[in-house]
Formats: structure tokens, sequence, C-alpha cells
């Protein structure tokens, strides 16, 4: 057991960090901020931040502009991993939608996802659109933007949406940096 700590210890801990990230419950203590994950009196610090905006309800009502905003900084070189995505409808007439992901007044253009509303056909009246984006970045105050812009018609509403914007470090020579990882599972459980 030992020998596999060792050999997979960094894996673990970055399955971990991920899996609390993921499942956005209490044992991930970060937001705008460093990030660690704590378990029986042991902290582990995360590899980098995270920065969310949410809303519920309406979040773009006309199908054009910004759905969801949000900011982050970055303490140095890095990525920033960005998904956003959002319930979409036009119960009024057809029509052709497009959201993308956008930093600062840069259009992410690889981000560019197009979806179709066809109430003429009966079908399609909602969908979801949805977007990613890894992004290489330095040392600063990014403005992160989920926009949206409908073609032929201003009854498209971009309802409940979600913008997550996480920063993950480089050491400075291009790569991850290695987290400190317990030699021993009870080191790991938090027994001493």
């Amino acid at each position: 057991m030992r020998e596999m700590l060792k050999q997979h210890g960094t894996t673990i801990l970055v399955a971990m960090v991920v899996a609390a990230v993921t499942a956005g419950g209490t044992a991930f203590a970060a937001h705008r901020g460093s990030a660690s994950v704590s378990d029986r009196g042991h902290s582990f610090v995360a590899l980098g931040r995270l920065a969310e905006s949410h809303k519920d309800n309406n979040s773009l009502v006309g199908g054009n502009g910004t759905v969801r905003k949000t900011s982050i900084t970055t303490p140095g070189p890095g990525y920033l991993m960005i998904v956003a995505s959002s319930d979409v409808y036009d119960f009024g007439a057809s029509d052709a939608s497009d959201c993308w992901l956008q930093i600062g007044k840069r259009e992410l253009s690889s981000s560019d996802r197009t979806i179709e509303l066809d109430k003429s056909q009966g079908v399609n009246e909602e969908e979801n659109c949805g977007t990613d984006s890894a992004w290489p970045v330095g040392k600063g105050k990014y403005l992160v933007s989920f926009k949206a812009d409908s073609s032929t018609n201003g009854t498209v509403v971009y309802d409940e949406s979600t913008l997550e914007v996480m920063y993950v470090p480089l050491n400075g020579r291009g790569k991850l940096p290695k987290p400190k990882v317990p030699t021993s599972v009870s080191g790991l459980l938090g027994n001493k």
C-alpha cells in the first residue's frame, strides 16, 4: 500500500480535489481564492483557484449580450479552465442562437457553439447551449464572460445558467507544481 501511495499519491490527491470540486460539497473550501480540501484535520492545498457565477432564472432575456461573468486573479502563469452552459428557450418563434466564451475583450473563437430553436416544427423549443475552453494566462486579473447572440429575433431566453473558471498553475518551467503528499495511509487518513 505504501508503495502504491508513493507512486500514485499525486494522482490520488488530484482526484480528491477534482471530486470535491465536481460535487460542490463542503469539502471544497474556496470561492474566488486559494482552494484547499480538508479531511480529519489535514489540509491539502489544491493546485488552483476557482471563480463562478450562476443564476437560476432569466439570465439573459432577448438572447443578445452577457449571460454570466466572473473575474479571477491568477498569481502566475497557468491555464484557465472554463465551463459554461445555459438552458435556452424560445416558445414564441424559431431561432438560431450562438454562445461563446470571452476573456476581457477577446472572444475564444474555438468555444463558439450554435443551437437551433425550432418552434415552427414543434421540436427543439428548448435546448442547452454549453461550451468550454482552456486558455493560457500569466499573472493578473481576468474578466471571463459567457456571451450569447440570437440572430433572428429578440424572444430567446437564456434561463438557468452557470459559468465556472478554474485556474491551474504552472511551476515556471511549463509543468504542474508537485503537491506534498502524505507518505503513509495513516497520514492520508489523518491518523498520527
